[in-house]
């Protein structure tokens, strides 16, 4: 009867992991055909972006009450419960991920005269680092690699600091250019979106150090070059060294 139990909850465990991959893949897609919409002025690829986002919220609730299903009935332990616990935070991230990928494509119609600014920004860049940084975040949690992890949360900062020239960029225009002033405030929220982006794969690594080794490093600064393994801030180097 036990046998029969732990076979049917890693049964249920499997199934979690490929709707969880299955939901990775068509978030993947939603955010590179947004930013390949955007980069392009493509109007039709952006409406395809904002049409699939009913395929997200499908697997947001199924994933969702699946998470609550082995919860309520298997009471798992161990990795096992942190295994169940990630995946449900990992599917709000992923949902979350979603949402910013239809925000960037509903201002795409609105910026199909303004490539000349669009090409100013760091959005393709913010683009390029953000969808790697998402690839790398859900192969880190899938495989519980705290070393891809790590990679992840250090490339974080480059993105802060890209949506900070943004929006210093933009606003200089606005100042200068009242004509401008609509377009620019859909690349802010752009490039707000694609910080979104990275936060929330920055989120899905730290999830995965709590699945590989039981710690919870949300908002310490876990993986950043001036913090220890736990987060806190490290320690000088003494002086010689």
């Amino acid at each position: 009867m036990t046998d029969h139990i732990l076979k049917r909850f890693d049964e249920e465990l499997d199934k979690l992991g490929n709707r969880i991959l299955k939901m990775s893949a068509l978030v993947q897609q939603q955010v590179t055909d947004a930013i390949d919409a955007l980069l392009r002025g493509d109007v039709a690829l952006a409406a395809q972006v904002i049409e699939g986002d009913d395929k997200v919220d499908l697997y947001d609730t199924k994933i969702e009450k699946h998470c609550m299903r082995l919860l309520a009935l298997q009471a798992p332990v161990a990795m096992d419960l942190r295994t169940v616990l990630s995946a449900l935070s990992v599917n709000r991230n992923l949902e979350r991920m979603g949402d910013a990928a239809v925000n960037i494509a509903e201002r795409i119609h609105l910026l199909q005269q303004h490539g000349d600014i669009v090409s100013r920004t760091h959005v393709r860049e913010m683009g390029e680092v953000a969808t790697a940084m998402i690839k790398d975040a859900l192969t880190a949690f899938t495989e519980a690699d705290v070393s891809i992890a790590r990679s992840v949360v250090v490339r974080d900062n480059i993105i802060d600091e890209q949506d900070q020239q943004n929006f210093d960029l933009l606003t200089d225009i606005m100042r200068g250019h009242p004509d401008l002033v609509e377009a620019a405030s859909h690349l802010l929220m752009i490039s707000r979106n694609l910080e979104r982006l990275a936060d929330e794969a920055t989120n899905i690594a730290e999830e995965a150090v709590f699945v590989a080794d039981a710690k919870i490093v949300k908002h310490r600064g876990w993986g950043r070059p001036d913090r220890s393994e736990d987060g806190d801030v490290a320690a000088p180097a003494p002086a010689g060294e």
